[in-house]
């Protein structure tokens, strides 16, 4: 009555082996990605506004508007302008009447003259005003990137830490998994454990691994999503 008892448990065994052979990850040995940089938030913070690709962007607009104003502006102040020149000429022709007609002459001539806009029906102003709207909202847009990036850098700060405490949690739980599996061999060997619970602990051993790998790989991209935000590469941080 015990021969297909036994007979069964080995070939339940012997599937087991060989689907945990099947979900054996290719690299079980997985580390936590090496970090680059150690940022606090309000250091994370200050490097975004400064290094993020949308708030340079927004910046040089901003820059570009203002010059537009300060442009169109300039338009209704007065223009003074200033030219001075000298001319030198030379006649040989002029020689045998030196005594009367110089043989080499010199032209000298300055000026300054103030230009002022008196009226322009109104096209001056409105050009001043258009600039003065198209800078404030250049402010808006740089305030609104500003403002996003705060809220993204901060999200994706937190995504790290997240991810680093789930790869710890996941490296504890694969090393106590481990334990348990030792231990059921070691009472299996003394003969108070049978080889289904040294099964048991085996599966929950290698089931665990997968998870490791997982949340190693899912620091990586929070730290490259990290990086993205603040505008550096991935190996800084």
């Amino acid at each position: 009555m015990q021969k297909p008892f036994k007979k069964r448990g080995a070939i339940f065994i012997s599937l087991a082996l060989v689907i945990l052979g099947l979900r054996a990850p290719v690299s079980a040995g997985a580390e936590q990605p090496n970090t680059g940089l150690a940022l606090t938030l309000p250091e994370a913070l200050t490097l975004a506004l400064d290094k993020n690709k949308d708030i340079q962007k927004a910046k040089e607009y901003r820059n570009l508007v203002e010059g537009r104003y300060v442009e169109e502006r300039a338009a209704a102040l007065p223009q003074l302008a200033g030219r001075a020149g000298i001319s030198r000429d030379r006649d040989e022709s002029q020689a045998a009447y030196n005594k009367f007609f110089p043989v080499e002459r010199e032209t000298r001539n300055a000026g300054i003259g103030l230009n002022q806009v008196i009226y322009t029906f109104g096209q001056v102003d409105a050009a001043i005003r258009a600039a003065k709207i198209g800078l404030k909202t250049a402010d808006d847009q740089l305030k609104i990137s500003q403002q996003a990036v705060i809220k993204d850098v901060s999200a994706a700060f937190y995504d790290v830490l997240l991810a680093k405490e789930l790869y710890k949690l996941a490296q504890e739980n694969l090393e106590q998994k481990k334990r348990n599996h030792e231990e059921s061999k070691k009472k299996a060997a003394l003969g108070v454990g049978t080889d289904f619970d040294v099964l048991v602990s085996r599966v929950a051993m290698e089931n665990a691994r997968p998870e490791v790998i997982r949340t190693a790989n899912l620091i990586q991209q929070s730290r490259m999503k990290f990086a993205f935000q603040m505008g550096l590469s991935s190996e800084k941080v």
